[in-house]
């Protein structure tokens, strides 16, 4: 019980971890900054990651076998999985949805000091733990996309994008074709439903960006 409450009160964020592995002044990692264009394949994982990946900016879409697993943000690590994989994965793409800029590490070097400091291995728990969570989003997510639309767009919007007062602003170029992809319905199911809560003042779309109107849901 200890030890639980150990680990729990020590749970990094993301962006804590990010700031751990780059910038910590007494080993920080050597890294390489990389600008992907909408559309483009960050990486695609089938054995253990040779390259740790943390999103800077933009939206990635994470796929296996052609279906979309997840829609991750900032600060998110890629390869994490891979890390404790003994045989081969499922294919497992990164593609770019908005223009996204990553930060690269070499595995090993990464490795490298998980085994070197023991406060790591904190910080990797943390990273796993995380992963954990925004799986669990994604399986909400799909249980509320056929009974609460609303919901469902909701939480994805509070992972991905800005919160003002009553008012969630999506990324610009997060379009409702990814998001169908996201929920698992179709383009036509989504854009009707869509189209009904334009009509009802909860959703608006303004210069490439869909904007949530959270005040808006119980008039």
């Amino acid at each position: 019980m200890i030890q639980s409450s150990f680990i729990e009160s020590s749970i990094y964020s993301n962006e804590q971890a990010k700031r751990y592995f780059l910038e910590d002044p007494t080993y920080p990692l050597s890294f390489e900054t990389i600008q992907y264009q909408a559309g483009e394949t960050i990486v695609v994982e089938q054995t253990k990651c040779n390259i740790i990946s943390i999103i800077r900016s933009g939206i990635v879409m994470q796929g296996q076998n052609k279906e979309c697993v997840d829609l991750i943000g900032k600060d998110t690590f890629l390869g994490i999985d891979s890390l404790f994989t003994l045989s081969k994965m499922n294919v497992t793409s990164y593609t770019a949805i908005t223009p996204t800029v990553i930060y690269q590490i070499a595995t090993q070097d990464f490795m490298k000091k998980i085994n070197d400091r023991k406060e790591s291995q904190l910080f990797l728990i943390s990273l796993m733990r995380s992963n954990t969570i925004n799986q669990l989003h994604h399986f909400t997510a799909l249980n509320h996309a056929t009974t609460n639309l609303t919901e469902a767009l909701i939480q994805l919007g509070k992972n991905l994008g800005e919160t003002k007062g009553n008012t969630i602003y999506f990324p610009e170029g997060l379009s409702q074709i990814h998001i169908a992809e996201y929920l698992n319905i179709s383009k036509t199911v989504m854009k009707n439903r869509l189209a009904k809560l334009i009509e009802q003042g909860i959703i608006s779309c303004i210069d490439n960006q869909i904007v949530l109107h959270t005040g808006n849901l119980n008039e």
